[in-house]
């Protein structure tokens, strides 16, 4: 027997034991707890076709619930906020400090400004959080959702199989060494701001990892995801200079490096991904 789907809805449970059945997979369901069922495969030898079955069955409820696939089982868990904050402590903080920020930004944009951009010589005065601060702020709502949108895809692969830790270790690379170099093109101004250095971080940090042999199933990057990143990148340093080409180039190349870094220990068996068990 073989641990098969774990999950916090019974409804979702019954039908994922019936589905299975009706294709002659034999499962059964059982409560662990109040909240959780556990499903159950009686015969091993049918794994390979049951986790075939449930990601088409489930494929419709993408925007409902959180699919977790290893070489064991998958795991399926409503995706709420209560959830997401428990499942991605760093990825809320980040996401939340954006929504917050940038709110307050919208009513009194001068004084946000004027407390979080990167200023040199007022980091030399030991206002450090001017280093990551800018990639909080935004330029309106098409900005932020934009950024918000893509950090959350990417970021919560990343928590989800290699820890709050690498999260933040992307954002702080990211924010300093992109805000700095962005500093530098910019002729020492620092009117730059947004989340796109990190969220291309996190896309280069997955194009790499997703290339680990035998990685989970789920830490997977979108076909042409990549290629687009690169070409918009490309696209915006010809074509606008208002843009912060700095944070972005730097960003991608930051999230690149530490995925590197990653792979390289993957293959020396010095780290692994997340178990779901």
């Amino acid at each position: 027997m073989i641990l098969l789907i774990k999950t916090n809805d019974e409804k979702f449970a019954k039908e994922s034991c019936q589905f299975l059945s009706e294709h002659d997979v034999k499962c059964d369901y059982v409560k662990e707890d109040k909240r959780t069922c556990l499903l159950i495969l009686m015969n091993d030898d049918d794994l390979p076709k049951a986790k075939e079955l449930l990601k088409e069955f489930y494929k419709d409820g993408a925007d409902v619930y959180d699919i977790i696939c290893d070489d064991k089982h998958i795991t399926i868990m409503d995706v709420g906020f209560t959830e997401i904050i428990v499942a991605y402590p760093m990825v809320t903080i980040i996401t939340l400090l954006c929504i917050i920020i940038s709110s307050v930004q919208a009513f009194i944009p001068q004084e946000v400004f004027g407390l979080l951009h990167f200023n040199a010589g007022l980091i030399e005065q030991g206002e450090v959080w001017r280093i990551f601060t800018p990639a909080f702020m935004h330029g309106g709502f098409w900005h932020i959702a934009f950024n918000l949108v893509i950090f959350f895809y990417f970021a919560r692969l990343i928590e989800r199989y290699m820890g709050a830790t690498r999260v933040l270790l992307l954002f702080i690379a990211a924010t300093s060494l992109g805000n700095i170099a962005q500093y530098w093109l910019n002729d020492f101004q620092g009117n730059f701001l947004g989340l796109s250095g990190v969220v291309n971080a996190t896309i280069g940090y997955t194009w790499i990892l997703s290339k680990v042999k035998d990685g989970p199933e789920g830490f997977v990057i979108p076909k042409g995801i990549f290629a687009f990143t690169v070409l918009y990148i490309v696209l915006t340093i010809v074509l606008s200079a208002n843009t912060a080409n700095g944070c972005h180039v730097v960003g991608l190349l930051a999230g690149l490096l530490i995925g590197f870094v990653d792979y390289i220990a993957f293959t020396k068996g010095k780290i692994e991904f997340k178990k779901y068990d």
